[in-house]
């Protein structure tokens, strides 16, 4: 077994530290990943305990990182109590499997021993975390922070006798926006996002109850990633070796109003009995109650366009577009580039502006949601008002049209 040298982290390696743990995290839990702009915001933040942060060497080389911070469980007469909390543990791809995830842990627990803390108190796979002593918060009456027990919330008591009941607070420093992530990650080499059946957590917005626009958003955000996750469409994708990437409104978190989830799926050539094969095992939830096909093989757009109406739980009715394209054509990766400008140069104003629009465009119209980017984007539209003049003078020009 090599020799794993557990040790403090070096300021002159930050970067070099993101970047792994941007490697170890990159389409696990998400399409690309938060993790490292997580690390370079914990760095600096008043949580942080660099104390309890420590990195990993095997055979000379920077194997994996884990880093600490303070928490609070809030008791219900309002009283709270500190404990310990961690997050990202990260394994450089090379490396996992190896014990270097294990012997992290375990060195970090030993230090959490002498200090004065209760508990520590993470999110994560029980599978994983019990073998270090980590038990159901449940067990201790704790809570996440809107007072539900969840599976994933795991505590290892660093005291005989605790008493923590209470929930865990979330602490703003977890809350990153779409935007954010992608302009740290313009930081480092380009790759490719893609969307796997393996993804537990999907999505990143934020509710806000007190305005419309922003409450309808989020929850039909909510909706379809427990689409994507419930439906079986990634599995069915990927059966027959496809990969497959996220586009379109849900990309860019702007989906409001229109309730569809646009996937693009690349295979290395456009075979339509693979493609009736993977569809027709997504076709066999039933909830999938419609499906229309276009082949387009032999065209410019090389692809091949699938539209299936889907029922959720609530009973909503949604619209899954698949297309299917051909790796190497015209179009591979154009569309999520373009998702990922967007993302870049939305503004929280910006933002509002077009989930606002989008939530009071009258039912009766037909409007894709490029043009709301667009016209906001590079057109500085503000009202509908605008956005109706601006439309009547940049007549149907879309997403093969502009990329900001």
């Amino acid at each position: 077994m090599k020799h794993i040298l557990i040790r403090k982290e070096k300021t002159n390696e930050f970067r070099t530290v993101e970047n792994l743990v941007r490697e170890a995290f990159w389409d696990v839990y998400r399409p690309g990943c938060n993790e490292h702009l997580l690390v370079h915001r914990l760095r600096n933040s008043s949580i942080h305990l660099p104390e309890l942060s420590f990195t990993a060497e095997v055979d000379g080389r920077l194997a994996g990182a884990i880093f600490c911070s303070k928490a609070v469980i809030r008791r219900k007469d309002g009283g709270g109590q500190c404990v310990l909390t961690f997050g990202p543990l990260a394994v450089a791809p090379e490396f996992q499997r190896q014990g270097v995830g294990k012997a992290l842990m375990e060195h970090t627990v030993k230090q959490a021993h002498s200090l004065d803390y209760p508990a520590i108190v993470i999110y994560g796979s029980p599978a994983y975390y019990s073998r270090f002593g980590f038990e159901p918060g449940e067990k201790y009456g704790v809570t996440d922070a809107e007072g539900v027990f969840r599976e994933s919330l795991q505590l290892l008591p660093l005291k005989r006798e605790i008493c923590l009941a209470g929930c865990l607070e979330e602490n703003s420093l977890y809350r990153i926006s779409p935007e954010d992530i992608c302009r740290f990650d313009a930081e480092f080499p380009p790759r490719q996002k893609h969307l796997r059946s393996s993804q537990i957590l999907a999505g990143d917005f934020f509710d806000e109850p007190e305005d419309p626009a922003a409450h309808l958003a989020a929850e039909n955000q909510r909706t379809a990633w427990r689409i994507i996750r419930n439906s079986g469409v990634l599995r069915a994708w990927e059966s027959i070796g496809a990969e497959i990437r996220l586009v379109g409104s849900l990309r860019t978190g702007l989906l409001t109003r229109h309730r569809d989830i646009d996937l693009h799926i690349y295979t290395p050539e456009l075979n339509p009995a693979e493609s009736f094969r993977a569809v027709g095992l997504f076709a066999s939830n039933p909830a999938v109650c419609g499906c229309t096909f276009r082949n387009l093989a032999d065209t410019e757009e090389a692809c091949l366009e699938w539209h299936a109406a889907y029922r959720a739980g609530d009973h909503t009715e949604w619209q899954l577009d698949m297309i299917q394209i051909r790796k190497g054509s015209r179009y591979d990766g154009f569309f999520e580039r373009v998702a990922e400008r967007i993302t870049a140069l939305l503004t929280p104003e910006s933002r509002k502006t077009i989930r606002n629009l989008k939530y009071i465009t009258p039912e009766t119209e037909h409007i894709m949601g490029i043009e709301y980017c667009r016209a906001v984007i590079e057109g500085g539209v503000k009202s509908w008002e605008e956005f109706r003049q601006w439309r009547q003078s940049h007549p149907g020009e879309g997403i093969m049209d502009w990329c900001p």
